[in-house]
């Protein structure tokens, strides 16, 4: 890993550290959680789950299954969460896609977690399908 970081990718060794995903060695970093992305990534895929100040935030990084982050968001005792998630606009098999899971999406705001979408292939037809909801398409500043 850090042959690839370092030499392939260019990354200052200064500027990071590797910790295994099942021994987390920072206090606010919480755990893995295990996903699915593609079928050649299988088992190597994961988001992340860690503490801010005072809340629970769950990043799902590219993902094609909601189901682990709901379950970890469900079973966590911090009232303030947050979700950041991928959605696409197109039924791609390896993106959550967002007709399939806008149920899912909307029931974790209805329990008060902030939902925010991230990568995002078409930005207009997302736009317009959360509109009238809270979820949120995070902006770059």
């Amino acid at each position: 890993m850090s042959t690839l970081l370092n030499k392939i990718e260019g990354c200052n060794a200064d500027g990071y550290s590797i910790i295994p995903a099942q021994q987390p060695s920072k206090k606010w970093f919480l755990m893995s959680i295990p996903t699915e992305h593609t079928k050649t990534h299988e088992g190597k895929c994961c988001g992340y789950s860690f503490y801010t100040k005072d809340s629970l935030v769950v990043y799902t990084g590219d993902t094609n299954i909601i189901e682990p982050f709901i379950n970890f968001i469900n079973n966590c005792d911090i009232s303030k969460k947050y979700l950041y998630t991928e959605i696409s606009a197109s039924e791609s098999g390896v993106h959550l896609f967002i007709d399939d899971n806008m149920n899912s999406l909307l029931e974790l705001e209805y329990q008060g977690v902030e939902v925010y979408l991230m990568h995002l292939d078409d930005e207009d037809v997302i736009r317009e399908k959360i509109k009238d909801t809270g979820l949120k398409i995070v902006e770059t500043i």
